[in-house]
């Protein structure tokens, strides 16, 4: 939809001589007289376009401008996440290649966006979610939307350990704003903020931390319900309801979207077409459904980009990506992969506030676990068997991963892992990895291993067995 920018900067001029106009009249501060707020506020949308213009793209090493890489998103305004099917109805509409997703009626998301005041965007990880809150963040910046963005990430929000007010007061501090806070004050109480609250999920739940958070934004929204809302949330992790919010879900990229997207991910026109032909062919539909995700698109794009060809195997694309960016990352960082620790364990990771909560249920997946490694070890053709009917796969091909180093711990292994001076403990392991990633650069510094392993499930599990 089209918008005449002279309406709109005329509109935003007028909101920033009326507001500054009225701070001026209430305010006796004498830096409040002196300041010029035509020029704080081309520097305030300067700032913004700075840090939300740009964008980090896992397989590149460079910071990529957002408008290079930005595909217009489409939204499910009858989220696919709260839909319930019948075993009918999966029977009858179940395709291979794009799952059960995206059936409901599709809305440009800007004009989405626009439309509602209190909005809750869901989302799959990798779907888009932070891209498009910064997409707004930047149009509203250089006055393509008629409110002023404030870009507030839960995560940051948190590691500040400030309240929400005095936390957004600190975003327009670094922009040079004297008297910050009566400006945000009259800001919000005419309703021209477009307020972005970006990734619910990624705040933890311990000591009630979310719990505090949501309160304070809730608040916020009841105080100034005139501005404009919207929150991030990934699907899963949605276990809470706002109050007067629209709920909807980011769709995944039509066949279309895709095809922009590789375009303006390759340089040469040649390549992308040769992407988007292969990705057509019928030995590669188990990747296509990997393409309609915004992240596991630019993940076939950066193997394509440097093999010119997929893998056989979907599985693979994982594998080859991984190759890739090590080699990528080696060559930065002057690393030679003979000195990288040879073990990796894959380890059990549980949220803190679930072990707390729900610790039967934390106690019987163990214990699910060791009777499915008990049955791996005892019967290893049929598992095979039954994980490649699973994945689709041929057998074969699982049982020379498992023949090249995959192996299972035993009950009585894992308690030895668990167990700090045990040769080959996880305690070992972790510290021989993580003083590794210190010395190469990948980390900061070594956390304390005592507070990352939790070894009484397990140890709990043992002896119940015994």
């Amino acid at each position: 939809m089209e918008i005449d920018p002279k309406i709109i900067s005329e509109a935003t001029w007028l909101f920033w001589e009326v507001i500054v106009k009225d701070i001026i009249k209430k305010s006796t501060s004498t830096a409040w007289k002196r300041f010029k707020h035509h020029e704080a506020k081309q520097k305030y949308q300067k700032r913004v376009k700075e840090i939300y213009s740009t964008m980090r793209v896992l397989y590149k090493l460079e910071t990529v401008s957002l408008n290079d890489y930005y595909v217009d998103l489409f939204i499910l305004e009858e989220p696919e996440a709260y839909r319930r099917y019948g075993v009918d109805y999966l029977e009858s509409n179940f395709n291979e290649t794009i799952g059960f997703y995206n059936r409901s009626n599709r809305s440009d998301a800007f004009l989405i966006a626009n439309e509602y005041n209190l909005l809750f965007v869901l989302g799959k990880p990798g779907a888009g979610k932070t891209t498009l809150l910064k997409y707004l963040a930047t149009l509203a910046a250089e006055e393509k939307i008629g409110k002023v963005p404030i870009f507030i990430s839960f995560n940051s929000w948190a590691y500040s350990e400030k309240n929400l007010f005095e936390f957004i007061i600190e975003q327009f501090d670094i922009c040079g704003f004297p008297d910050a806070e009566m400006f945000i004050e009259q800001l919000l109480k005419k309703g021209n903020a477009l307020i972005l609250f970006d990734g619910l999920d990624e705040i933890s739940d311990e000591g009630n931390v979310r719990g505090k958070m949501i309160h304070e934004l809730e608040n916020l929204v009841t105080k100034y319900k005139d501005n404009k809302f919207i929150i991030t949330c990934r699907n899963a992790a949605n276990d809470y309801k706002f109050t007067g919010f629209t709920y909807v879900e980011i769709a995944d990229l039509t066949d279309i979207q895709v095809s922009v997207f590789v375009k303006k991910w390759f340089s040469s026109p040649t390549k992308a077409t040769n992407f988007l032909t292969e990705l057509t062919k019928e030995e590669n539909q188990s990747l296509k459904e990997l393409s309609h995700n915004p992240l596991l698109l630019g993940m076939l794009c950066f193997v394509f980009e440097e093999t010119s060809s997929f893998p056989p195997k979907r599985g693979l694309v994982y594998k080859e990506a991984i190759e890739a960016l090590t080699k990528r990352w080696d060559k930065e960082q002057g690393v030679q992969r003979d000195k990288i620790p040879g073990f990796s364990p894959g380890v059990m990771i549980v949220r803190t506030s679930l072990v707390n909560e729900r610790p039967t249920d934390v106690n019987a997946l163990i214990e699910a676990w060791s009777e499915a490694v008990d049955y791996w070890e005892s019967n290893p053709i049929e598992s095979l068997n039954i994980i490649a009917s699973y994945y689709n796969l041929p057998p074969d091909s699982l049982s020379l991963g498992v023949e090249e180093g995959i192996d299972t711990y035993s009950r009585q292994q894992n308690m030895e892992a668990f167990t700090p001076g045990w040769s080959g403990s996880l305690y070992e392991i972790a510290n021989l990895n993580l003083n590794y990633l210190v010395e190469t650069g990948g980390i900061r510094r070594v956390s304390d291993i005592n507070k990352l392993i939790n070894w009484e499930f397990v140890g709990r599990a043992i002896q119940e067995t015994n």
